[in-house]
């Protein structure tokens, strides 16, 4: 296409005629930056499209990119363009106004190279509609992309001395010289170029609806942290800034980070928004009850509190500075629990895939406790276990059963661990009859239990007559904590609803409610609580106890509880209701369900579905023993927590050490132990059941150990908790 017949369609589009009309090339500088380079000649313009298009090449530009400069007279009709000396350069010009914050295009000129500013301020001032005297200040606009560059011009220097050529952006104000910077915000040009260029509008959500945004507030990507707060208390508003704890959005899920943002933990605003390579506009705020640097110098530790009399289990959240100690949180939680009696000593347990690991020293700190993946259990020391003469042991007793899924048995534990003291000489027969009216079991069920002593999940059957103290004297390489008495029994129940919590029981139910156990500080996404096979009858079980009934349920549940029914089930056999909605979740039972479990440890799971465990497949986890010493930190190995517990005092249970590519194992031998235990179902659809959400259900089971006579009186309590300058 011939350029004419080019400046005839533009003629046709804009009501430009072609005799007004003149082009220069817009090329790309060596700062970045497009600007006007030159206007093309007369020759030039006798040329095709294609012809000009190379001529543009030279500005490396694949396309023919033009610049229409048309001159306007006062009624806005056309006029054509004055002459251009070879001398002249053509100028661009803004005006800035502090007072309204804005900048605005007021015109171009054509100044000669060797003149100086000072000579256009009288035409400045008219552009500005300013007096003829008014003092003005002038900045050339260098770069906006990727960083804002602007200069004061020096008035006195002539325009080439000032490195200002054909294309170049002036922008200027009124001088504040006289008045001062202290009545605008951004008194200059520069600093009201930076604004622009960093503003950012930020939708911020309460943390509490994350899904809905609440406000939003223009700030700057340079603003620090204490700007960004004290801004947001300014419009909650809220006197205390430190109040406010931001939490920053996950641009991947679509959901709040789970940390939330440290006191003073980032510089600017930029890196609130920043992931990666992504940004987002969106930050969700929480209004504290103590300033949040107040609040790091706490931790909050959940702690389930065992009644050594009342069968009763409560959920407390106990908030003291990091530099506490074990002995600390437990003198804090008799004042919130009801003993058994007034000089009652408690201790203070760490317990996972229903073994004990360890007894915490009162001297331990708590800034080294990890409660978010390992229950902490408080419970009365017996007069018993005090004191113990060199006669006497106390041993751990775990619930297990043989899994015979796999090529060979696996030992799965189940229900709720306890200690037992055992005398020097004491025959199994005695020690059975004590763990019976421990547990109340009776008679009829526990003549089908088994008794074995295990090491590193080898179980060792024993008989009425083998003395249980001397199985305990054998101290090997891989340490004493791995021994444990086993109690073989099964753990199927008839029927259940969607539970809590079911430790080693039978439990089902027909209605539940939920009793709130919450912390304002620190909320927690776990439930305990109890569930009813019958509407007719109303005993219960106790805390180590059996099958048990009731006509309804009442439950710890948390905040994070849903409408979507989930069971958690800890040592239990539970099968749950066809309800389509329903969620199981099975610590060391073997649930049947057509909606499939999202958690089992230690159980064999028949259903269509199940969860991933802890956020991995389903794929089992073994790994071999470890030695003496060789326990690895069990926050490191599921959770990779940075917070690791203190060395134990007292431990028990088995070595878990650095897992194989097969899997990881807690307390079995080097054969393939699953967490999930033998799962023969496809993947479920959702991969992490420790989602931010929270999915937990607000009804349940809770029971503790397995198909064994009722026992009444059983309680659930309520806790409230409190330039580049080259062109």
């Amino acid at each position: 296409m011939p350029f004419t017949q080019f400046k005839e369609e533009v003629a046709k589009a804009f009501g430009i005629p072609v005799q007004f009309q003149r082009y220069w090339l817009w090329a790309k500088r060596q700062n970045h930056t497009y600007r006007p380079d030159r206007a093309l000649t007369a020759q030039e313009e006798i040329q095709s499209v294609g012809e000009l298009r190379e001529v543009s090449n030279k500005w490396n530009s694949a396309e023919l990119k033009l610049f229409l400069e048309v001159e306007l007279c006062l009624d806005l009709r056309p006029l054509a363009p004055p002459g251009k000396p070879k001398e002249e350069i053509l100028l661009f010009f803004k005006l800035y106004d502090p007072l309204k914050e804005n900048i605005r295009y007021v015109g171009r000129l054509f100044v000669k190279g060797s003149g100086k500013p000072l000579e256009i301020l009288a035409k400045l001032n008219e552009l500005a509609g300013y007096s003829c005297d008014e003092e003005i200040e002038l900045f050339e606009e260098i770069t906006f992309e990727p960083n804002v560059m602007c200069e004061h011009i020096n008035k006195n220097l002539t325009f080439r001395g000032c490195q200002l050529e054909d294309g170049d952006i002036i922008c200027f104000q009124k001088s504040l010289r006289k008045q001062g910077n202290e009545l605008y915000r951004f008194p200059e040009v520069p600093s009201f170029l930076e604004y622009v260029h960093n503003r950012q509008v930020v939708r911020f959500r309460s943390l509490e609806k994350s899904t809905e945004d609440e406000f939003s507030l223009e700030l700057s990507k340079q603003n620090n942290y204490d700007e960004v707060v004290e801004c947001l208390a300014r419009h909650l508003p809220l006197d205390d800034p430190s109040k406010v704890r931001l939490t920053s959005h996950n641009c991947y899920s679509q959901q709040p980070k789970p940390q939330p943002i440290s006191y003073r933990g980032v510089d600017r605003l930029t890196e609130m928004l920043s992931q990666h390579n992504q940004t987002s506009d969106i930050l969700y705020y929480e209004v504290l009850d103590i300033p949040l640097p107040e609040l790091q110098g706490l931790k909050t530790l959940k702690v389930a509190f065992y009644h050594a009399a009342k069968d009763e289990v409560t959920i407390h959240f106990i908030t003291l500075p990091k530099q506490s100690t074990v002995g600390d949180v437990l003198n804090d939680l008799k004042t919130k629990v009801e003993l058994s009696r007034p000089d009652a000593e408690l201790r203070l347990l760490e317990a996972f895939h229903h073994k004990i690991y360890k007894i915490f020293p009162l001297n331990d700190r708590i800034v080294n406790i990890n409660d978010k993946y390992w229950t902490l259990r408080a419970e009365e020391i017996p007069e018993e276990e005090k004191n113990l003469d060199p006669h006497s042991r106390l041993i751990p007793v775990y619930h297990f059963m043989k899994d015979t899924a796999q090529n060979q048995a696996q030992i799965q534990n189940f229900g709720e661990p306890f200690f037992l003291v055992i005398h020097e000489g004491e025959r199994l027969a005695k020690v059975k009859a004590r763990i019976q009216k421990k547990l109340q079991v009776s008679d009829e069920a526990f003549s089908k239990w088994k008794f074995a002593f295990l090491s590193l999940g080898h179980p060792e059957y024993l008989q009425d007559s083998d003395i249980v103290f001397n199985r305990f004297q054998k101290i090997d390489v891989y340490g004493s904590w791995e021994q444990y008495l086993g109690l073989e029994h099964s753990d199927t129940p008839t029927s259940a609803t969607p539970g809590i919590f079911s430790f080693g029981a039978s439990s089902s139910a027909s209605s539940t409610n939920a009793v709130n156990a919450s912390s304002r500080v620190s909320p927690s996404p776990f439930a305990f609580g109890a569930s009813s096979a019958s509407s007719q009858t109303s005993s219960t079980a106790g805390i180590f106890g059996s099958n048990w009934q009731a006509p309804k349920s009442p439950g710890f549940s948390s905040p994070f509880s849903s409408a979507t029914p989930t069971a958690f089930a800890f040592g239990a056999s539970s099968s749950f209701f066809t309800a389509p909605t329903t969620t199981a979740v099975a610590f060391g039972s073997a649930p049947i369900t057509p909606s499939g479990p999202a958690f089992s440890f230690g159980s064999t799971l028949t259903n269509s579905s199940s969860q991933a465990i802890f956020g991995y497949s389903t794929t089992p986890f073994t790994a071999p023993p470890g030695k003496n010493n060789q326990m690895k930190s069990k926050e490191g190995s599921m959770a990779k927590d940075a917070m690791h517990a203190s060395s134990p005092a007292i431990s028990f249970g088995q070595p878990s050490v650095s897992p194989s590519p097969v899997g990881f194992m807690f307390g079995s031998t080097p054969s393939p132990f699953q967490f999930g235990g033998q799962q023969s179902q496809p993947a479920a659809q959702n991969p992490s059941p420790f989602a931010a959400s929270g999915i937990l259900g607000a009804g349940g089971s809770f029971s503790l150990s397995s198909n064994v006579p009722n026992k009444s009186g059983r309680k659930i309590l309520k806790v409230n908790r409190n330039k580049n300058r080259r062109k």
